[in-house]
């Protein structure tokens, strides 16, 4: 086009591609923000590595278990002649290769995940993640680490065992340190995995309050077209006043060319057009101040988020008016500028009396020019934005055919016939309005909900799933500490079954060293957990200060789990032959 070529080459639009990194990627919802912030790259960081950490103690108990049955082997060695740093660079090899068999496995498992990711996650959201020689060292770095502090326990408890009593048939290393060894070992996962199912169900309930919560407008059955209208003034070098009144008034030529075109096209639940949409957490925020409030020298403004929209809005939106009429063909430009507030907003300038008919200035503290004056026409109901879980706020909306100022809206229709007959005849009638007219998106009403939720979806997704892996490894790692311990100690249990204790004694001699070693886990698990919580909201998203019913579900979950995998090997011990056990010792 001609005019394009007065456009400044720094202005032109390109179809070259850029390559930022991740944490620069701009929200399209929140275009001052960033899509994936440091903060958030480090709180997903912190969730990944108390996994590992769990995983990590989980292992090195097993291993610290397992080396109690091979003292025998241990000290054979020594009697051989090997040296204590020999055997101590051996169990770290053994562990350290686990490791690294393990972050292999780990690495195709996650390669999987991000194919799932990039298959179903929203184009906005979409990250290019490559599998390249970066991440495969880093993986085998973790892994030689978390090897390494997995074979420490085993290692340790290797040095400390006397070979003379061992050779000899004894326990030749002190069962009560073996037994503090494991239980140290096992506290810390059993807390660590409350910290992360109580930060995950915090934020599932607080989730949950936000998507059934009635926002105050229509979501399903609403198609949304954001337009764009480009002319050569916004690049021009003339920034003339006539200039700007020329294109203006071009502006709103194309406004009501593009009104009477979409009002031709047939939906049952109305049409309009707007500046946002009331998903978003942010419009135009201002001041206003009722006309008494101003004339008497007060200061007090109320603060309400504004937004331009076209008569029938509200209808198409389904934002109840409660109160006087909506916009209509009377509002022109040179009649008197009308506004519909919400109900909030009503209260809050005329708490006493009708806000219809009034008149409110918006209003900034100390300005100097004249205020622009608004008669109130209309009160509606309030929408509440989905992003934040900040409730319902007072909002003010203008007429578009009063005061067009933008090149960038949103066409909104609400139909519940065909979805992409009326896409057509959308686009077509933004076509017939200007040429300069470009549709840059279509959604849903339901995608863009969706698409605003995601990121808070996604984080809560990954508590989850992170939380729950962790409860899973602290529950095969109490099975294994009981089995064990049952193991060391068959010659008391039939010794005490043959002196007359049952099966319900013997169960619940098992099952107390679980219980007691599940409460010295979940006791530091519930103070950090409410930390937690409050630290993560910053991030994920606001919740409430105190979250009674996770704070004991939680816990409850954590035992019943936990002492349900206690229950096998205490049952199986309970059942046990004593004659059997006497005679194999």
């Amino acid at each position: 086009a001609e005019w394009l070529r007065e456009v400044p080459v720094q202005y032109r639009r390109t179809s070259a591609q850029v390559v930022v990194p991740a944490t620069r990627i701009s929200n399209p919802f929140f275009p001052d923000q960033w899509l994936i912030e440091p903060r958030v790259l480090s709180a997903i960081g912190v969730v990944v590595a108390i996994v590992l950490l769990i995983s990590a103690t989980n292992i090195a108990g097993v291993l610290a278990a397992r080396s109690v049955t091979r003292a025998r082997e241990v000290a054979v060695r020594q009697a051989l002649g090997a040296g204590t740093a020999r055997l101590v660079r051996q169990l770290l090899i053994e562990s350290v290769v686990v490791a690294i068999a393990g972050g292999a496995f780990g690495l195709v498992l996650a390669r999987l995940i991000v194919d799932a990711y990039q298959a179903f996650a929203p184009s906005q959201f979409m990250v290019n993640v490559a599998f390249d020689g970066r991440v495969a060292l880093f993986t085998l770095a973790v892994c030689i680490g978390a090897g390494v502090l997995v074979g420490l326990a085993p290692a340790m408890q290797a040095r400390s065992v006397n070979v003379v009593v061992t050779l000899a048939g004894g326990a030749g290393g002190g069962r009560r340190v073996k037994r503090r060894l494991r239980h140290a070992i096992l506290i810390p996962q059993i807390a660590l995995s409350m910290v992360l199912l109580i930060v995950a169900g915090v934020h599932v309930r607080s989730l949950s309050r936000i998507e059934t919560a009635d926002v105050g407008y229509r979501v399903e059955n609403v198609v949304t077209m954001r337009v764009d209208h480009w002319d050569n003034w916004r690049y021009s070098a003339d920034r003339s006043k006539a200039a700007r009144e020329r294109f203006s008034e071009r502006d709103r030529a194309f406004y009501r060319a593009l009104y009477d075109g979409i009002s031709t096209v047939p939906v049952d639940g109305g049409i309009a057009i707007a500046t946002t949409l009331p998903p978003r957490s942010w419009t135009m925020p201002g001041r206003f101040i009722s006309q008494a409030g101003l004339l008497a020298g007060g200061t007090d403004t109320a603060r309400a988020d504004a937004m331009q929209v076209s008569p029938g809005y509200f209808k198409t939106m389904g934002i109840t008016l409660l109160r006087g009429r909506d916009f209509d063909a009377r509002d022109a430009m040179t009649s008197t500028h009308v506004a519909v507030i919400s109900d909030a907003l009503a209260q809050r300038l005329w708490p006493a009396g009708s806000a219809l008919g009034q008149l409110l200035a918006w209003h900034a503290p100390g300005q100097t020019a004249a205020p622009w004056w608004l008669e109130v026409v209309g009160v509606v109901s309030e929408t509440t934005p989905v992003q934040q879980d900040i409730g319902a706020r007072p909002m003010l909306y203008t007429n578009l055919a009063q005061r067009w100022d933008h090149y960038s809206f949103i066409v909104v229709a609400a139909d519940r016939g065909d979805q992409v007959h009326l896409v057509q005849r959308l686009k077509t009638a933004v076509e017939g309005a200007d040429a300069f007219a470009e549709v840059l998106e279509v959604r849903s009403m339901a995608q863009v909900v969706d698409e605003i939720l995601y990121p808070r979806r996604a984080a809560v997704a990954i508590l989850i799933a992170c939380g729950l892996v962790g409860l899973i490894l602290s529950s095969i790692g109490i099975y294994g500490v009981i089995s064990h311990s049952i193991a060391q100690r068959l010659q008391e249990i039939g010794i005490r079954t043959t002196l007359g204790a049952d099966r319900r004694a013997i169960l619940i001699l098992m099952l107390r060293e679980a219980t007691m070693v599940t409460l010295a886990g979940a006791v530091p698990g519930l103070f950090v957990g409410l930390i937690a919580t409050r630290l993560t909201s910053n991030v994920v998203g606001a919740v409430p200060p105190f979250d009674a019913v996770t704070f004991v579900v939680i816990p409850v979950l954590t035992m019943a789990v936990i002492l349900t995998a206690s229950y096998i090997p205490a049952r199986r011990a309970s059942r046990m032959d004593p004659m059997a056990v006497l005679r194999g010792l």
